[in-house]
């Protein structure tokens, strides 16, 4: 039986002063968590401002273990990251 992870992340851009500013400090960590754990990642759309961002990211694993185990990889990601401060973070498995 295959399981569904998911991860939501709400990140803090600091130095962020526009939304081309803000998308250039999220594309790169998107990108790479996409090639690395190929999982599917979206910005979820909202009214964050500038220097808010809410990420989503998806992955399928056969064990309910290697999904967290996942998640919590590409969770520490985003918080390696630079000029990316993670805020919060929800995980639920279906």
């Amino acid at each position: 039986m295959y399981r569904v992870g998911v991860l939501e992340i709400e990140l803090h851009l600091p130095t962020a002063h526009s939304l081309k500013e803000r998308r250039s400090l999220l594309k790169g960590p998107i990108e790479r968590v996409r090639g690395r754990f190929n999982a599917s990642v979206i910005e979820l759309p909202g009214r964050n401002g500038w220097q808010r961002a809410t990420v989503a990211v998806a992955c399928v694993a056969g064990e309910p273990e290697l999904a967290r185990q996942m998640l919590d990889k590409v969770l520490m990601h985003f918080e390696n990251a630079d000029g990316l401060v993670v805020l919060e973070n929800h995980m639920e498995f279906f």
